[in-house]
């Protein structure tokens, strides 16, 4: 399990991401930054491409801080994202890993769960799809 490691850029701002992968580090000293990824789950549209800019302006100034290393830049989208969100991001050079809502609800359907939900979703059927997964296969859904 890694260490929580909070990067300071270029103008002394600090940025705690989802994962940075470095060389040469240590549980004492921070090594060398190879990979910067950040990850975000939408359910909905609105707000995707905010999320987009969010994930650019904390990642964009560490890979310009840390430029000389030319670290991976990525992000791994889960849910609903705009067309516009994620071609903002790839065309900076990030790497996107995207994993539509749709294709999220028919892995754990294959697995006998129900996770389709909204903001009508009743409060009694959410439940009840919590008690679904809770009582779920859990070596199943770790192959999904």
């Amino acid at each position: 399990m890694g260490k929580k490691v909070t990067w300071k850029d270029v103008n002394g701002n600090a940025h705690d991401l989802d994962f940075v992968l470095e060389r040469s580090g240590t549980d004492e000293t921070i090594g060398v930054p190879v990979a910067f990824i950040e990850t975000a789950w939408r359910r909905y549209t609105r707000h995707s491409r905010n999320k987009a800019q969010e994930i650019q302006g904390a990642i964009q100034v560490l890979f310009l801080t840390h430029k000389h290393g030319c670290p991976f830049i990525g992000a791994i989208l889960a849910g609903e994202f705009t067309t516009g969100a994620l071609n903002q991001l790839k065309s900076l050079g990030f790497h996107v890993l995207y994993f539509p809502y749709d294709s999220i609800v028919q892995a754990f359907k294959s697995a006998g769960v129900n996770a389709d939900f909204d903001e009508d979703t009743p409060e009694k059927d959410f439940r009840s799809k919590l008690r679904s997964w809770n009582a779920s296969n859990k070596a199943l859904l770790i192959n999904l």
